[in-house]
């Protein structure tokens, strides 16, 4: 809670004394007193007003309370007149001038009831910051103003600013005392901070409301295709895979960006030259504005075969498939829609159904492309029957893919 400004008190209303009696001879009366009305008092609760509540993991700061309005100013009345021949006028009334209202409390807590605050940072306020009574639960930080429970240090904190999550917020600088102040267990460390991340990062919680997240990284298959995930934590990020023999790696996939987001994002990348029959590392690193982060290493041999020679050993993937229609004469035939997760030569087996068992009777293949594809498949002399179509497709590396299996009816 930053930049917040409560509104200043009016100033007090002006008074103007009544003017003296006359008379006919000798002195006229006095004039009355003028008294100013007192100014009205600046707005109190800048930034939290609250009442019986906990404050947690807070972020507080900059908030400003209005100021007292000016006192009214008094002004005395003239004297009387006089209306005959040596007499004077009267002495004229007294004035005085109305106090000014005064700066209340809260320019950063107004509390009422049982209010605890844990786990934050309160800087920068207008003093009182806080109101009397509020109860410390620990790991806070109060900057200049004793008024509030902490330890009265510099927090460090960058501008307010776009730092991911729906709201602004401040981000504690490397050497910040609110990073990692908070243990893990046992403190009431929240679960996420204010932008939604996971805490902690780290070896325990920031205090406050923002928690330092370089991305979360993880390998999920080691190949000469190295597959893993990716969680921003908020902030835009760039990752890349290390690879080579020993893990000093050695070697690097081209940088990639990912957009800012608190969820794991799948990613993958190719490893070139790749040599037969032999063992390399690999890791995946990512870094954000919040700092950078590697995978464990993970290991894999590459096959001692032709296909070792462009390293690919990650067989394809029928992602899905499907016949239409699945019950068909056999002049008519059917179609098979199928996607692949990369290129690759599709080989159709269709197969007859004979007791518990299927017996091969054709056989088909086509080129086929990553992504979607459909193939013609000719029935005309098959004879009435169960069949099944099985699927198998087979990449340039000699990679070959799990069978997918397909069932169909020819009628008369």
């Amino acid at each position: 809670m930053t930049g917040n400004r409560s509104g200043a008190g009016g100033d007090g209303g002006a008074a103007t004394g009544g003017p003296g009696g006359g008379v006919l001879t000798g002195t006229g009366g006095g004039g009355g007193n003028g008294d100013g009305q007192f100014g009205g008092n600046g707005g109190a609760a800048a930034g939290l007003g609250i009442n019986d509540a906990a404050v947690v993991q807070a972020t507080i700061t900059g908030n400003v309370l209005g100021a007292g309005g000016a006192g009214g100013v008094g002004h005395g009345g003239t004297g009387g007149n006089f209306s005959t021949v040596g007499g004077t006028h009267g002495a004229a009334g007294s004035s005085s001038t109305g106090e000014s209202g005064s700066i209340l409390d809260g320019g950063a807590i107004f509390a009422t009831g049982a209010t605890t605050l844990r786990n934050s940072i309160v800087a920068t306020n207008t003093a009182p910051a806080c109101t009397f009574g509020l109860t410390n639960l620990g790991h806070n930080i109060s900057l200049s103003d004793t008024s509030c429970p902490g330890d009265n240090v510099d927090p460090l904190l960058g501008p307010l600013a776009d730092n991911g999550g729906p709201t602004l917020t401040r981000r504690p600088a490397t050497e910040s005392p609110a990073r990692d102040a908070v243990p893990a267990t046992g403190s009431g460390c929240t679960t996420t901070d204010q932008r939604g991340v996971g805490r902690p990062h780290g070896a325990g919680c920031e205090i406050g409301a923002y928690e330092v997240a370089p991305p979360d990284v993880a390998i999920t298959q080691a190949g000469a295709t190295a597959t893993g995930a990716v969680n921003p934590n908020a902030r835009a990020t760039a990752y890349h895979f290390e690879y080579g023999t020993t893990t000093a790696y050695g070697s690097s996939t081209p940088e990639t960006a990912l957009p800012a987001g608190l969820n794991a994002v799948a990613v993958s990348a190719a490893l070139g030259g790749l040599a037969a029959g032999t063992t390399y590392h690999v890791r995946l690193v990512a870094t954000n504005a919040d700092g950078t982060s590697a995978s464990p290493d993970a290991a894999f041999t590459t096959s001692a075969q032709g296909a070792s020679n462009s390293g690919d050993t990650t067989a394809p993937v029928i992602l899905a498939a499907s016949l239409k229609p699945k019950k068909f004469k056999a002049k008519r035939g059917t179609t098979c829609r199928y996607r692949l997760s990369e290129k690759a030569r599709v080989v159709f087996t269709l197969q007859r159904r004979k007791g518990t068992r299927y017996v091969g009777v054709r056989r088909i293949s086509k080129a086929s492309a990553k992504g979607a594809n459909k193939k013609k498949l000719s029935t005309r002399k098959l004879k009435p029957g169960r069949y099944r179509a099985v699927l198998v497709a087979t990449d340039a590396a000699s990679n070959r893919s799990k069978p997918k299996r397909l069932a169909f009816r020819i009628v008369r």
